[in-house]
């Protein structure tokens, strides 16, 4: 698309932007929305289209159409959430303007309807809260039935209603906490807490709640390095993969490494061995095992920062 020679619109946006907002709306493909247009649709008369977009943007008199409304399952069970599926044009009308507003709305709601009324109802409570989980910590269980019940019908005020899976109250058990309870663990942003072995400054061996990757994020990564079918990808270098996977592997250490790194290991000794399948398989004459791990050990004494989880798991495979 040709940029105009000139322009009276008040808003500045160039066509090759809607352009490559098309081009990206494209490629992630979706599903058709209240309008029924698919992105096949759409381009069947692309020109137009995209004109009728860049000039409602640009003169300031675009409107978005409704939200085709969703229902998919929860990934936790308990019944399904509304996901809303903007029209073709409409998600091409938003690359230009940056990320969706939706998480942004609901923070803000949340900010008003959750965070300030604690403030208020409960100054002397602590919690955390990211979007629509949180995490409220109360010095009694009498304290936190009260405040649990408090929090259900103010919720239910403002027209939301907590997660009957998910919402519990959870005794924090450890060295000075030994009473028994029903649950004495919980999961908050892909970390599980819990009662943990610890070591202090001095060295001395203790009890605590302590946070480590939860076994929910710890699969989900697990069948993400399964998808990327390392052993398969026979065209590629060795530098190559691993250009690949150490952006995403060192986010996983990062964040997910912060506390009990440990808990990590195995998944992260589980990339070499695919790395090793991927030489055997590479290789016609490293097939036997023995050659693959000579050639192996050869690669990590040479390179050993090549991969960015080298530096926390032995570079020789335990898992075939």
């Amino acid at each position: 698309m040709d940029e105009p020679k000139s322009s009276v619109k008040p808003f500045d946006i160039s066509k090759r932007e809607v352009w490559e907002a098309w081009e990206r709306v494209k490629a992630n493909k979706g599903a058709p929305g209240v309008d029924g247009c698919s992105t096949g649709d759409f381009e069947k008369d692309l020109k137009n289209n995209l004109y009728k977009i860049w000039n409602r943007m640009s003169s300031g008199s675009y409107l978005p159409p409704p939200v085709r409304a969703v229902e998919i399952p929860k990934s936790h069970g308990g019944g399904t959430r509304i996901l809303g599926v903007p029209a073709v044009a409409d998600r091409t009308h938003r690359a230009p303007q940056g990320s969706a507003i939706s998480p942004v709305l609901a923070n803000l709601f949340l900010h008003y309807a959750f965070d300030l009324w604690m403030a208020r109802e409960f100054p002397a409570v602590t919690f955390e809260r990211y979007v629509d989980d949180a995490v409220v910590h109360c010095v009694s269980e009498t304290r936190a039935r009260a405040v649990a019940a408090a929090i259900a019908e103010r919720m239910e005020q403002v027209g939301l209603r907590l997660h009957p899976g998910k919402t519990r109250i959870v005794y924090c058990k450890d060295g000075k906490r030994r009473g028994s309870y029903e649950h004495v663990s919980f999961t908050f942003l892909g970390f599980t807490f819990q009662q943990r072995r610890a070591r202090s400054k001095s060295g001395r061996q203790f009890s605590s709640v302590l946070p480590a990757i939860s076994k929910d994020a710890l699969k989900k990564i697990g069948a993400e390095v399964r998808s990327w079918r390392l052993h398969l990808r026979t065209g590629r270098t060795f530098a190559e993969l691993a250009r690949i996977i150490n952006p995403i592997v060192r986010g996983w250490m990062q964040y997910y490494g912060a506390f009990y790194r440990s808990a990590l290991y195995r998944l992260l000794t589980r990339i070499n061995a695919y790395l090793v399948r991927w030489i055997r398989k590479k290789y016609k004459r490293l097939q036997a095992r023995k050659k693959a791990m000579k050639c192996w050990q050869g690669i990590t004494e040479r390179y050993p920062s090549m991969l960015a989880h080298w530096k926390w798991v032995p570079s020789v495979p335990r898992v075939w």
